[in-house]
């Protein structure tokens, strides 16, 4: 059954998957995305956030057959809106300042559009009204 949880955790695991796992496999490579001269511990932060993204990614791929909304697989979804939210607020005062790589800023904005989509999960979606 196709439904909008479905689809936001599908499309949020797939995003976590690619991010995780550049930074965990090319953690120099983003270390200089983010700072053209990255200090010597850049690299190994950058593979700490990757992991967690796989983590999550990984959550998110295997939640994605659950109800989410209101009561149902809240854990999973504030889970998912805190990180979103905080990714996107930390990023999004250095991106709209122009302080970041473009490619920085479409992910900050990214992760703001699917912190929008999970809040909207948590606190609006009734998933009790897609079975009729």
């Amino acid at each position: 059954m196709k439904t909008p949880g479905r689809f936001i955790l599908t499309l949020s695991a797939l995003i976590l998957f690619i991010a995780g796992g550049a930074a965990l496999f090319a953690a120099d490579e983003v270390a200089r995305l983010l700072d053209p001269a990255p200090s010597r511990s850049m690299p190994l932060m950058v593979q700490l956030a990757g992991s967690g993204s796989l983590g999550f990614a990984a959550l998110n791929w295997m939640s994605r057959g659950n109800r989410i909304g209101g009561i149902y697989a809240r854990p999973t979804g504030i889970g998912n809106l805190l990180l979103f939210l905080t990714a996107a607020l930390s990023l999004g005062k250095p991106a709209i300042s122009g302080d970041l790589p473009l490619a920085v800023t479409v992910v900050a904005a990214t992760f703001a559009l699917l912190a929008v989509s999970f809040a909207w999960l948590v606190f609006v979606h009734d998933p009790l009204a897609e079975t009729a």
